[in-house]
């Protein structure tokens, strides 16, 4: 005999309580089987997924770096080219260049503690 296998019922009661217990077993394999499905679908869902390759990409070091290097370089080139570049009073200009150094540095060191 089996040694997984039950024995045979050999009265009706006995029967009866085989049938409850795969019925409860059964019930139970498809609360765990819906419970699987669930967490797949969710797994599945574009927020989660989106939210999963950003962690991916963001363990990456190597690339956390030229993210942080290329955003840092955006201000810099944002705070030069369009509010920089716009300002015709030398005085303004002069004050907006010595302003965007800490700008940049303060948004490299937020990017780094994002990153």
């Amino acid at each position: 005999m089996n040694p997984d296998m039950e024995p045979k019922p050999r009265t009706l009661e006995e029967l009866n309580q085989s049938i409850a217990l795969l019925e409860q077993r059964q019930e139970m394999e498809l609360l765990s089987l819906k419970q699987s499905s669930d967490d797949i679908v969710a797994s599945l869902r574009p927020a989660n997924l989106i939210k999963q390759i950003i962690g991916d990409v963001l363990e990456d070091r190597e690339l956390g770096e030229k993210i942080r290097i290329s955003a840092t370089s955006a201000v810099g080139s944002i705070m030069n080219d369009w509010l920089i570049g716009k300002v015709e009073n030398p005085l303004l200009r002069m004050v907006l260049r010595l302003a965007s150094a800490p700008v940049t540095r303060f948004t490299e060191r937020l990017i780094k503690r994002w990153l």
